[in-house]
């Protein structure tokens, strides 16, 4: 049996990450999967639909760091040269698939009244034949009107639960909630970047606003229109960690993949911000020398409290230290001459200072501002970085270890369902970004925080030697109520 990597129970698409080479790709073998299905009675699942996305990524070391943090490739092909992926399953409750090189692909299969979507890996050492029993399940069917038939997606939240999942349509246009239990109230909400109206004071959003799942084996289907709604205004206190008020900028963000747009905007001098947003929005808040934070309006709740920002150490401008060091490769500790050796100051995210090692591999920064720095060497297909605190008139010595940068993907669950959660942010160097790929070192972590709605923030530093199939995934746990 193929081996699964992970059950799950929605039908949401991933985007593929392809490999990041600039150039072509050497020609990959090419392996045949065998999908089988069968009803939850044991019968084959004869014509059942299938749907099949694909999960990679891949490391590009011809390019510069800058480059494979700034890149998400989509849609590789990972289909040998003229195969199709079907549609459906044949009278005999099977499909073939041929994969060129190595994958982890999702599968769905799905009746009008039962599914299964699991993940496998497809590629050399794994079997080439994956057996599915599908299972009965209540079902919330969506349909716009013919007004908003190019729709083809829609968010929902199941129940209490504060957690945003996307849903697309299948091939009659409809959207389907699949793998409910019988009573499980479903409210539909519009894609975020459809919900809302950036010069008006209203949004967009979806009636009815609550659908209830009926039994097993049955499938609920509605009708759906679109309707305004005025946004809500949100309060709150921006402060230091002295409980100062801060001057600030709150932004209402929205995500989509590695985009960040601004939606709305103010300014707070004394730290007291409102803003008018729509339900369960993102807010970005900002201060000079500050760490950025994420917030999350609650349903309900006109408030989001007091903001607390953690303040960078930066000495006073006219500090000045000085680092050096050496730079070797991890592997054989031999030293690296004519690389360049760059500090970073976190406070302002500004390049100050360069310097190219020696015939032995050392560098001298001297003078550099002091402060929290991040030095970083970068050779093209290897990366090393350290993240010193360097004090007025201090000289700190740095030994950095080269080693293999990969591109590594980092996905958020939740602690006790294991389901994914979508709308999450990463707060790096102080720096909010909803990127879920990064370009990570295998000896030297990078601190991330994570941030998303209904959840505790989590700390925690990340390295490649945390990826397996060049994924990380991390474990969110709820906030209490």
């Amino acid at each position: 049996m193929t081996r699964l990597v992970r059950s799950i129970g929605t039908w949401a698409l991933v985007s593929v990450l392809g490999s990041a080479h600039a150039t072509e790709p050497e020609p990959a073998a090419t392996h045949r999967l065998t999908i089988r299905a069968r009803t939850a009675d044991g019968e084959l699942a004869a014509h059942a639909s299938l749907r099949v996305d694909a999960i990679s990524a891949l490391s590009g070391p011809e390019r510069s760091l800058e480059r494979k943090i700034s890149e998400r490739l989509r849609n590789s092909s990972w289909l040998a040269a003229d195969a199709d992926v079907p549609d459906a399953l044949d009278a005999h409750g099977e499909a073939t698939l041929d994969v060129r090189g190595s994958w982890i692909l999702r599968v769905g299969v799905a009746t009008p009244t039962e599914s299964e979507c699991v993940k496998v890996e497809v590629g050399p050492g794994a079997d080439d034949l994956l057996e599915l029993d599908l299972r009965r399940d209540a079902i919330v069917a969506l349909h716009f009107d013919e007004r908003f038939g190019s729709l083809t997606s829609c968010a929902f939240r199941l129940g209490d639960d504060p957690v945003d999942r996307e849903m697309v349509a299948d091939g009659d246009g409809w959207i389907r909630f699949r793998g409910l239990a019988p009573g499980t109230i479903v409210r539909p909400m519009l894609p975020r970047s459809v919900a809302l109206h950036r010069d008006r004071d209203t949004s967009i959003g979806v009636n009815p606003p609550e659908i209830l799942a009926g039994e097993l084996g049955t499938e609920t289907r509605v009708d759906a229109a679109i309707v305004e709604e005025p946004l809500t205004t949100l309060r709150g206190t921006v402060v230091d960690e002295a409980g100062r008020g801060l001057a600030s900028s709150i932004e209402w963000i929205v995500t989509d993949g590695d985009r960040v747009d601004v939606v709305r905007e103010v300014r707070s001098d004394e730290g007291a911000f409102s803003i008018d947003v729509i339900p369960r929005a993102m807010l970005r808040v900002r201060a000079a020398l500050h760490a950025e934070a994420i917030v999350f309006s609650e349903p309900q709740s006109s408030t989001v409290g007091v903001v607390r920002l953690t303040r960078f150490d930066l000495e006073d401008m006219r500090a000045r230290g000085r680092v050096r060091g050496v730079v070797r490769r991890d592997d054989d500790g031999q030293p690296i001459a004519g690389v360049t050796a760059r500090s970073t100051q976190i406070a302002t995210g500004d390049v100050r200072e360069y310097a190219r090692t020696d015939a032995r591999g050392r560098f001298d920064l001297d003078p550099i501002p002091a402060g929290d720095l991040v030095l970083e060497v970068d050779t093209g297909d290897a990366m090393a970085s350290k993240r010193i605190h360097l004090g007025d008139g201090d000289t700190v010595e740095v030994d950095l270890r080269v080693a293999r940068c990969e591109y590594v993907e980092i996905r958020a669950i939740d602690e006790a369902t294991r389901r994914s959660i979508e709308q999450v942010v990463a707060v790096v160097d102080g720096r909010a970004t909803p990127r879920t790929a990064f370009a990570l070192s295998r000896i030297t972590p990078t601190p991330f925080e994570f941030h998303a709605p209904g959840y505790e923030p989590l700390t925690r530093s990340l390295s490649a030697a945390d990826a397996t199939h060049h994924r990380i995934v991390v474990e969110l746990r709820r906030r209490s109520p």
